[in-house]
């Protein structure tokens, strides 16, 4: 056989081995960026759920401090500045608790919001915020 015949049937392309190989870890890449591609997408709503709450949160502390400060009555209330059913929080709930703090003469109120929700994969989520609002025309 001649030499040079010889070289160019040892080199004449890929085996059935090496495009089988080159092909399923050309797949393991490709499968793997789709499930980051996903896996970040879940994450990006996760994050614009929470952003959300918290602005909601806010919100609503924001709304109480502009009451009269004897419109906080102690007690458990709804949510007053934002309805929950048109945030796009899945089985949202939340509410308002205000306590009078102990040690004052009445002057000053603890209020917590706390707003509840289900996130991916059925869990549950909850934002809260505690203040507290003193009565401006206490001496």
């Amino acid at each position: 056989m001649n030499p040079r015949r010889a070289a160019r049937l040892a080199q004449a392309g890929f085996s059935m081995v090496e495009a089988c190989t080159a092909l399923a870890i050309l797949m393991v890449a490709v499968l793997g960026s789709v499930q980051m591609y996903f896996h970040g997408l879940d994450k990006l709503r996760a994050h614009k759920e929470g952003a959300l709450a918290t602005q909601i949160v806010g919100n609503e502390i924001e709304y109480l401090r502009a009451q009269p400060y004897d419109a906080l009555a102690p007690g458990a209330l709804p949510l007053a500045a934002t309805d929950l059913s048109t945030t796009g929080l899945v089985n949202a709930e939340g509410g308002v608790r205000i306590t009078d703090c102990v040690g004052f003469d009445g002057g000053l109120r603890e209020v917590r919001v706390r707003l509840r929700w289900t996130g991916e994969k059925g869990r549950t989520i909850e934002r809260s915020l505690t203040t507290r609002i003193a009565d401006r025309r206490a001496p």
